[in-house]
């Protein structure tokens, strides 16, 4: 069975990926070629999974409000993503408009910050 830190530790470990995950696409995103759509497309069921699984862990711990703030920043960033106007079926290279990058970059920044956030909790 497994103890509190045991979750509290997953629980970082699952939104530090995602954050790794999430910034290196949003690098991509800059890219005057975008991004070739299989790989935009595994690189969100990834972050589809982590997102499902942090949140399973999260919902078990006691303290959970900086993780649920995370959760919220994590989902917004991913929502933010799949909305771009060039998502959708017949892509094969995913372009993002300047006004998608922004916002992608600061929904990104903003997960980013409320990761750091936990991370500097637990050290």
């Amino acid at each position: 069975m497994k103890t509190p830190d045991d979750i509290l530790r997953e629980s970082i470990d699952l939104l530090a990926e995602a954050h790794a995950v999430i910034s290196n696409l949003q690098v991509w995103t800059e890219k005057p070629d975008g991004i070739e759509k299989s790989k935009l497309m595994k690189d969100y069921r990834r972050l589809d999974v982590l997102y499902r699984t942090a949140k399973e862990k999260i919902n078990l711990l006691e303290n959970k409000r900086n993780y649920e703030l995370a959760l919220n920043a994590f989902n917004k960033a991913m929502t933010i993503l799949v909305d771009a106007e060039n998502f959708g079926y017949g892509h094969e290279w995913v372009t993002f408009s300047m006004l998608e990058q922004t916002n992608f970059l600061f929904a990104v920044q903003e997960f980013e910050s409320k990761v750091f956030v936990i991370v500097g909790e637990h050290k």
